[in-house]
């Protein structure tokens, strides 16, 4: 029992975040009861304070519990209240990221004498006197590629983009929801009153494929300032009365469809029976295609892509085929064409100028090879395809885009058709003649968006 406890003491404190300080000095540690201030970043410190050290709260890289912006807080004011410090001044905080799902904070532990000191964390007032209005301040200063739309009930109100900010007027009260929803929902209750000043930081959490909408309802004397900062980065002020900036692409389609061409080289072993250089020549092509998809969501969508590879390669003269002679004109026009549907994943640029897809799919694979040696010969067959596709679109109009992808084809024909003098006949192939249908396709095009 003394092993199990002990046991599970090691695992409470690896899921707790990781709190390191570094003190310069120390007072006397304070009471329980002894208020400790908190000062936002770019606050300050108060006249007549003297700097005891810092405290940074972080990750251990198994954090589960703990994490909040108000839990981080009080650990970072316990090791104040040990240094006998009563000012915390906030000088880094991350939010929850993709690296981690806690806030982090650096902070400065401060002893400040003859200063009243106010312990607070309360919703600020836009002023002494409650309006009939409240406001909500959204910002996000991260770098992500994730962008999407925050919702108050069924209306739109913020497109949360990086070092972006926004201010909103409320006019009713009570319980507020709000959300935004990516690969799923999330969504943060706020308790609206008149008057009140709320700041909500409009980050991304980790999700399954391309992350999840994360809100941080943060206190005001904190935040107020950060929010500034994305404004006045924004619209060049910073008097808090600003809105979101909207560009011409900030509406996201739904729908897109492109067409590109490019080169192509096939990546199956060659012949060993035929000549390398006609083998070689074959290798290389040139491909096309098209695609068709709908996002149901801003990051996630499905669709149905054709591409088609085709390569030749033709020889005239003297060749040694499987060890024997062969005088004459020899050819081959291969096409290797694939359809089926797609899942698609794209991530924006705070603009929504530059967009980043990855496309992932299974389908049907058709190869067919006109051949000729001493007649005209036509191989043929199909199997099952897969695709897999990273592409940049940039958006030069909100309708229209230029794009690049690197595509990676697979597929193995195991059985093939012959057609010849009017007879046809289907053989299944040894393994050491598996006819590999594999290719990689670099193309360029263009993309429209509705």
């Amino acid at each position: 029992m003394k092993r199990f406890s002990f046991l599970l003491a090691i695992l409470l404190i690896g899921c707790s975040p990781r709190v390191s300080t570094n003190l310069q000095t120390t007072y006397d540690p304070l009471n329980e009861d002894e208020p400790i201030a908190v000062l936002g970043i770019n606050d300050p410190r108060p006249d007549n304070s003297v700097l005891l050290g810092t405290v940074s709260i972080g990750d251990t890289g198994f954090t589960m519990n703990g994490g909040s912006y108000e839990e981080v807080i009080s650990l970072a004011k316990e090791r104040a209240r040990q240094a006998g410090g009563n000012v915390l001044r906030i000088t880094k905080h991350t939010a929850p990221d993709w690296v981690s799902s806690i806030h982090r904070i650096q902070a400065e532990i401060l002893r400040a004498e003859g200063v009243d000191i106010v312990d607070e964390m309360n919703v600020a007032t836009i002023n002494p006197e409650h309006l009939d209005y409240a406001v909500i301040c959204f910002f996000r200063e991260s770098s992500s590629l994730v962008n999407y739309d925050v919702y108050i009930g069924e209306e739109r109100v913020y497109r949360a983009k990086n070092y972006s900010a926004k201010e909103v007027r409320l006019y009713d009260f009570g319980k507020t929801e709000i959300w935004a929803k990516t690969e799923s929902k999330s969504s943060l209750i706020l308790d609206i009153v008149p008057g009140g000043e709320y700041y909500v930081y409009c980050g991304v959490s980790t999700g399954l494929f391309v992350g999840q909408p994360s809100f941080q309802d943060l206190p005001a004397q904190y935040a107020r300032n950060r929010y500034l900062t994305c404004l006045s980065g924004m619209t060049g002020t910073a008097d808090g009365t600003g809105s979101e900036i909207k560009d011409e692409f900030d509406n996201v389609s739904s729908w897109r469809m492109a067409v590109q061409g490019g080169g192509s080289i096939r990546t199956a072993k060659s012949d060993s029976d035929m000549p390398s250089n006609y083998m070689n020549h074959l290798k290389r092509g040139y491909s096309y295609g098209a695609d068709v998809e709908y996002f149901f969501y801003e990051n996630m969508g499905v669709g149905i892509r054709y591409h088609n590879f085709h390569g030749s390669a033709a020889a005239i003269g003297t060749q040694y085929i499987k060890g024997n002679r062969f005088d004459g004109y020899m050819s081959d026009d291969i096409d290797i064409s694939f359809i089926g549907p797609i899942v698609t994943y794209r991530l924006f640029s705070s603009s929504n100028k530059h967009v980043f897809l990855t496309h992932l799919g299974f389908g049907y694979m058709r190869y067919v090879d006109n051949a000729f040696l001493n007649r005209k010969v036509k191989l043929s067959g199909s199997t099952f395809g897969a695709v897999c596709g990273l592409g940049y679109d940039y958006n030069f109009s909100k309708h229209f885009a230029i794009g690049a992808e690197l595509g990676f084809y697979g597929g193995v024909l195991k059985s093939m058709t012959a057609e010849a003098g009017g007879v046809r006949e289907t053989q299944s192939l040894d393994k050491d003649h598996y006819e590999g249908l594999g290719h990689i396709d670099l193309s360029f095009g263009l993309r429209y968006n509705f």
